[in-house]
Formats: C-alpha cells, structure tokens, sequence
C-alpha cells in the first residue's frame, strides 16, 4: 500500500539571504555538473521504544523541520545570485508505504535506492523527502532523502538523530544551534579574516602540487566509466587505531595519510595532494548546526628524503590540521586562486583526488588497551578482507574518491576510480596496498621507498600485490 500524508509545520522565523559558502561551493558545483546527485538518503530503523504510529512520526518530523531551518529552505537564482529562502509554515508531504515483515529490508532499500537516484536539479528543490515504511500499521523505518545543496552529511545525522530522540525521549537530543541564515550573515560580516588565510595557504599549496595526480591514462576505460568497490578489513581498521594511539591522532586521519602516501608512491609524485572533504563543525556554536557547512580541504604531503612511514604520519597529521584550518572560505575567493593557478602554471591545478569520512560517530584519540590485538591476531585478521564491487557505482567527476563509511572496528572503505586513469585491477591492487601498508607499519618501521617499489609492483603485477590481502 502507498498513500501520503501532508503534515503541516509552523516555525519561529523564516526568511531570505545568501547562500553558506558551503552552499555556494555544492551550487557553483552543479553548475559544473548538473548530472551529478545531490540527494543525501538515509535510513532510520526505530529503536524499539520508539513511537510509532503515523500519527506519532508525522508530528516528531513537523517539529523536526519547524527547528532545522534547513529542512525548509529552497535555493533560487536571483538577479543578486542565487539566495536560500526558509520558510516560516508550509507542509511535509510523507509517503506512506506498507509492507510485510518479510520484505521490509527489500522495500526499505528500495525506496532508498529511489530516493538516492533520482535527477535532482539545483534550484527550488524540496527540500525533504520522507516516506515512512509500515509492518502491520506501525512504522518501522523512515527513508530519508535531503537536499544535499541544503544540507551536508553531518547535518543529516543531527536530523536522524532529534527525530530518534523525539520518538523515544519525547526530546530533541542536542540543544538549539544557529540557523543556515544566521551562518550565512556571519560569513558576510566576519568571515573576511578566515578566508584571506585560506586564500595564502591554498595560493602556496598550488604553487607546488602537481596539475593533478593521475595524470596519465592507464587504459581505455569501461562502460560505465567510473567503477566502485567496498573494502572491509578488519586487520586494517586494528592496525590504524594501534598507528592512532602510537601517534596521537585519529584512525580517520591515519587512513588520510596513508591514502594520501600510496597515492603518491603510486603516480611518483614528490608532493601528494588531496582534496579532502570538510564537514567544518570544530567551532563550538558549529557543532550542531544544520546547514551544509561542507566544503573541500587541500592536504598536501611531501614524500622526499629517505624517510618511514611513522615521519610521514608526523608529517601528515600536522598537514591535516592545516587542511581543516583552511577549508572553510568564501568559495570564490579560492576560485580565484585557482584561476591565478591555471594561468600561471598552464593547466587546471586540481587532484581530482578526493577522500571523504563519513563515518556515524566521531571519535578522538585512540587509547590502546590490553584486549587490542597484537601483531599476530591482526595477522591472523588477514584472511577476513573483504572486496566488493558494486554494480551500479555512482560516476563522480574525481579520478579518486575514497570514502570511509561506519566506525571503530566495523569501519568500510569505498573507492570510485575513473577507470580510463584507475582501471579496477589498480583500484582493488590500492586497496590491497593501503592495507599492506598499514598493517605492517604498525609493528615495523616501513621506509617510503618500499612502498613506491610496492607500488611499482602493484602496476605491473596486480595479482601477486594483491595476494598480501588473504
């Protein structure tokens, strides 16, 4: 059975303004590339002290929207540019969707796979979708699906997260944050210091990366021409939390520099360089915002000298926080120093490379405690790896986009290559790679010119490479 409910909403304030920078950067973005997708679909399962009555779900998501002011807003092209309009009441038009327990993982997904897939345009989009999935009159699922030039990934997980807190505590679960207009007034108004550091760091970093990282094409390409596979080890996952608590940092940024080693000893570029994704929520009154605050970071890491890998992760964290302190800007004012970039160095200055986490739960330092395995029960982890190649693979315009998916010990990889540059037998040999990599650094020191000559193999010998992996 499928039916609608329009549920209305009345919010304390609605109104009219410019675009978040990270708003403007997807915009601009679509510009480049209408075909690409922007609907962020998620997938609530209801704890089982959950309300669940349509009834129930519809009025915690009418509270929902009236608090988020994101979950309101449209995008639409004025003679000023483009400008978000909130509105201040209006109405949530919810599927309903009933099913039997039996097929309710198979409806689910397939309403999720809708959602996630369908053309989305950039301007004046709904700017939520949601249909709630039934067993037997009572909600078991809700399937989201967020306007992405709205709203970022993080901001996606507050939302599920009040609307589970509202159906089981009755509560929102984090206090009130800024509004997407109040975000925007204070870019404009002060945000002019932030982004002229931004602007020095990222003119300096384009001036010695490369034009872009995979430069050569490595094959004829296959139809379609972006290719994607999942990989899950949990060998890797052990060894970069004991790599994390070794060096202070986190597994997340652990897996960003060994991405980002790997992918230069794999192109032989001296300096690598990484467009990492953003989610710029470190400032306090940020932590809870809902708006699309995303946008991309430039980490670059120098592999000369005879160095190991436990330099390059020293290098390597203190570049990342360098990448996180300048990627939050007005997004023209970094167009322009790309532009400044290309004229001078005769090319587009682009990695077209980009790693993206979008784990569930953020996590810090790492402590290491005494039922942490040790060398041999992370060796003995090996044969558990697993790669999957996805058949319907989302086509990005990167030539490299790994993102980390989950957390702690259940945290996936997921790797989109172009495959004219990334062919899928040198997209499964990197990944194979990365956890060589890791794994065997955690317990010995691994010198920078053993994984170029890793590498190196890898290219000419994919099989034997990615043998290492069980």
């Amino acid at each position: 059975m499928d039916g609608h409910i329009d549920v209305p909403f009345t919010a304390e304030h609605g109104g009219t303004g410019p675009l978040t920078w990270g708003q403007r950067g997807m915009w601009d973005a679509m510009g480049r590339n209408p075909t690409s997708q922007t609907t962020i679909a998620q997938i609530l399962p209801l704890p089982a002290s959950a309300a669940r009555t349509p009834d129930a779900v519809a009025q915690a998501l009418a509270r929902t929207v009236a608090r988020h002011q994101a979950l309101r807003t449209r995008l639409v092209s004025t003679g000023a540019g483009p400008r978000q309009v909130a509105a201040q009441t209006g109405e949530i038009a919810l599927r309903v969707y009933e099913t039997e327990r039996d097929r309710l993982q198979h409806d689910t997904q397939r309403i999720w796979y809708e959602i996630a897939t369908q053309p989305t345009p950039r301007e004046d989009v709904v700017p939520l979708e949601a249909c709630l999935v039934m067993v037997d009159g009572a909600v078991q699922r809700i399937v989201f699906g967020f306007n992405h030039l709205t709203l970022d990934w993080h901001a996606s997980q507050i939302v599920l997260n009040d609307v589970r807190s509202l159906l089981t505590a009755g509560t929102f679960a984090t206090d009130a944050a800024m509004q997407p207009l109040d975000v925007a007034r204070w870019e404009q108004e002060s945000g002019r210091s932030r982004t002229d550091r931004a602007v020095r760091y990222w003119r300096e970093q384009c001036a010695r990366i490369p034009l872009t990282m995979l430069s050569a094409p490595a094959g004829p390409g296959r139809t379609p021409r972006s290719q994607e596979a999942t990989f899950t080890s949990p060998a890797l996952n052990a060894a970069a939390r004991r790599l994390a608590a070794h060096h202070r940092l986190t597994t997340s940024t652990v897996l960003l520099v060994a991405t980002a080693t790997m992918l230069g000893a794999w192109t032989g570029h001296k300096v690598s360089a990484l467009t990492v994704i953003v989610h710029n929520r470190f400032r306090a009154a940020y932590r809870h915002v809902v708006s699309n605050l995303q946008q991309g970071g430039l980490l670059t890491l120098d592999l000369d000298g005879e160095v190991d890998f436990d330099e390059l992760l020293t290098r390597g964290g203190a570049g990342a926080l360098a990448t996180y302190r300048h990627a939050y800007y007005e997004q023209a004012a970094v167009d322009r120093v790309l532009t400044e970039a290309r004229e001078a160095r005769g090319g587009e200055v682009l990695p077209y490379c980009c790693f993206n986490d979008v784990s569930t739960s953020e996590e810090g330092v790492p402590r290491l405690a005494a039922e942490d395995p040790d060398r041999d029960a992370v060796m003995a982890m090996r044969p558990q790896t697993r790669l999957h190649w996805l058949p319907e693979p989302s086509q990005v315009r990167c030539r490299f986009c790994l993102r980390l998916r989950g957390s702690g010990a259940s945290r996936m990889i997921s790797l989109n290559g172009d495959s004219v540059y990334l062919p899928p037998h040198h997209l499964e040999a990197f990944l194979y790679g990365l956890e060589h990599l890791v794994v065997t650094a955690a317990f010995e020191p691994v010198s920078l010119a053993q994984v170029r000559e890793q590498c190196q193999q890898a290219r000419t010998d994919t099989a034997d490479f990615a043998g290492v992996g069980g």
